[in-house]
């Protein structure tokens, strides 16, 4: 007995994730040009040009990390989840896992977009029109 379908079940997800990520670039740069567009003229968004004989849809800052692992004391790893134009810089919404690898969300402020103060204490969580469900696992979509 062949194992085609098994092949091309794998083809069929490759393409399925090669089109999502591709989806997901086109509607990231679209966001990014919506916030340019609408920009305080105040902020600037930093931006470094693609970099020489790269053809990349999107490329990394050249002095990543901007912000390291231990940013904050009792942080493992921290990973952006957002960062949007926030008064006359940026806010951003950070996972740090700690040091025993629990997950929680804090706010973070930059002036420039590059140098980050993230807060030591995450986000208190609190119930709104719904009861939230109490979670030791925090995790940014």
């Amino acid at each position: 007995m062949a194992k085609s379908s098994g092949t091309q079940g794998n083809s069929l997800s490759r393409i399925c994730f090669g089109n999502c990520f591709f989806l997901s670039c086109v509607l990231i740069l679209f966001v990014l040009n919506l916030i340019f567009q609408h920009m305080n003229t105040k902020t600037k968004i930093p931006w470094e040009n693609r970099p020489q004989n790269s053809t990349e849809v999107m490329w990394r800052y050249s002095q990543n990390p901007v912000i390291g692992r231990y940013h904050i004391p009792s942080s493992n790893s921290i990973f952006n989840s957002a960062v949007v134009p926030f008064e006359d810089g940026f806010a951003g919404v950070f996972r740090c896992d700690n040091k025993a690898v629990q997950m929680n969300i804090f706010a973070g402020f930059s002036k420039d977009g590059i140098s980050w103060d993230i807060n030591h204490e995450p986000i208190e969580m609190v119930a709104g029109n719904t009861e939230m469900i109490e979670s030791d696992y925090k995790y940014d979509p």
